[in-house]
């Protein structure tokens, strides 16, 4: 019960992040800081962990797109894993497993330890599935 009251206030949370961005008159592509802007739709993404698997897919793919436009190749990484955990909870595991291993060889190419530990797991939980 308390993780779902936890879930429940970060996403609450995030999407008041986003709101107040918008509301501000800020766009998500906003060139001043395109990292802080990429967090934003990384964390939309995890927001719908456990919950609703297109939501994850959608806020990735976003997440993905403005990382490759901005060469931002750890936000790359970090959006690859978010795919492959929304492929996975949509039981999708050979796209999962595909965009899993594109994430990895980016974190290993680039020494990002701690994202390329987390896409090793998520592969291996997507490769018991196949």
């Amino acid at each position: 019960m308390f993780c779902y009251i936890l879930r429940l206030f970060l996403i609450l949370v995030s999407l008041s992040a986003l709101n107040s961005s918008s509301a501000q008159g800020q766009s998500v592509n906003s060139e001043a800081d395109p990292v802080a802007s990429f967090q934003l739709l990384l964390r939309q993404a995890k927001s719908f962990y456990n919950t609703n698997p297109d939501s994850i897919i959608f806020y990735g793919k976003k997440a993905l797109d403005f990382a490759v436009a901005n060469k931002y190749l750890k936000g790359q990484a970090e959006a690859f894993n978010a795919l492959g955990v929304g492929y996975k909870e949509k039981g999708l595991l050979g796209p999962s497993v595909e965009v899993l291993q594109k994430g990895i060889q980016i974190a290993a190419e680039n020494g990002y330890d701690e994202i390329h530990a987390t896409l090793l797991l998520n592969k291996g939980n997507s490769d018991e599935g196949l």
